[in-house]
């Protein structure tokens, strides 16, 4: 006889997981917004962007800095936004406290059309970033704080519109015109006389050696374009004496294939002569392949002497976005300064 056996499981309590909840500081407040900007952004944009506030918050308190670093970031992600989409890889933007923020290109533009757009985006989005959050929030609270910031974010982005390179305003107008630099370069020789600040004089000092720089590179590639152009007629020449006397070599080839005919070392000879035909071909193929690096050389020569020559639909259309931008930013600057 079976009897059944039961098995009784005892039951289990499992201990109850404490609830986590968010720190209701000020500090836990900013870890936990810099920790979701840490999953767009890459960890050097994060730190540095958290060495800037810090810096700025001390100086400006946490709310100015706040909006700062936020107008900061909207300007270099217009850049990135631009750089990606035209193919450029960059680095991450790197925020350097009372200088500004940096991003460097992997890549060269392919011309000074590229440039400008990835130049404009940055102005563009900064001020897109001030009309979203600074303007609606000082025309419903009134508040001289979102004066303050709509006039700073502007500032930044005027700043930022004076035409010499590095600034952007520089990388917009050489779309245009390399001459309005000169007028930018006086600019800032004025602002630096007038407000002797640090920024001021790195950027003096910066366009100033771009200035040289282009100089130096145009008078460089002028110079690789003539002697390429010398090395592409002693190729050419080169090439018409080679196919000649090659032309000449076969005829002689040919006719002592038809000598040797039916002669007891035919076998050797007829491989000799071939060997012969082959020196040959070989000899004029390897001048078409220097050639042909001439030629791609000086078509590279070319393109970066034309790297600031756009054609006049280009200069148009970035000519009217960056008088657009001059003018909405310049009016918007204006307007912050009589209510103050």
């Amino acid at each position: 006889m079976q009897g059944k056996i039961i098995l009784k499981t005892p039951k289990l309590k499992l201990p109850r997981l404490p609830k986590l909840k968010m720190p209701s500081s000020k500090v836990g407040t900013l870890l936990a917004s810099l920790l979701v900007i840490a999953k767009i952004a890459k960890l050097p944009t994060v730190i540095s962007a958290g060495i800037m506030l810090w810096f700025y918050a001390q100086k400006f308190g946490w709310k100015l800095a706040a909006i700062s670093v936020f107008f900061l970031m909207a300007h270099e992600y217009g850049h990135l936004y631009a750089a990606k989409k035209v193919g450029i890889p960059t680095t991450n933007a790197i925020f350097i406290p009372f200088v500004g923020a940096l991003i460097g290109f992997k890549k060269a533009p392919k011309n000074a059309k590229e440039e400008a757009f990835i130049a404009y985006m940055g102005p563009l989005v900064g001020a897109l970033a001030v009309l979203i959050t600074a303007v609606p929030m000082y025309f419903i609270t009134h508040e001289e704080f979102w004066l303050v910031s709509m006039m700073m974010g502007t500032g930044l982005n005027l700043f930022n519109l004076i035409p010499v390179s590095p600034l952007d305003g520089g990388r917009i107008v050489s779309a245009v015109s390399i001459k309005f630099w000169a007028i930018g370069f006086l600019i800032i020789v004025a602002f630096a006389i007038i407000f002797k600040t640090f920024i001021l004089f790195l950027v003096i000092f910066m366009a100033g050696l771009e200035l040289y720089f282009l100089v130096m590179t145009r008078k460089k590639y002028k110079k690789a374009e003539l002697n390429a152009l010398k090395a592409k007629r002693h190729t050419k020449g080169y090439i018409r004496e080679t196919k000649r006397i090659t032309k000449k070599r076969f005829e002689q080839i040919e006719e002592l294939e038809q000598r040797i005919s039916g002669m007891s070392n035919e076998e050797r000879f007829r491989n000799d002569l071939n060997r012969f035909r082959e020196e040959y071909s070989n000899s004029t193929d390897y001048l078409d392949a220097h050639l042909n690096k001439i030629e791609n050389f000086l078509s590279e020569v070319k393109g970066k002497r034309n790297y600031y020559n756009t054609d006049a639909k280009t200069k148009y259309q970035v000519a009217l976005i960056y008088v657009a931008l001059l003018g909405s930013l310049g009016s918007c600057f204006w307007y912050c300064i009589t209510l103050l």
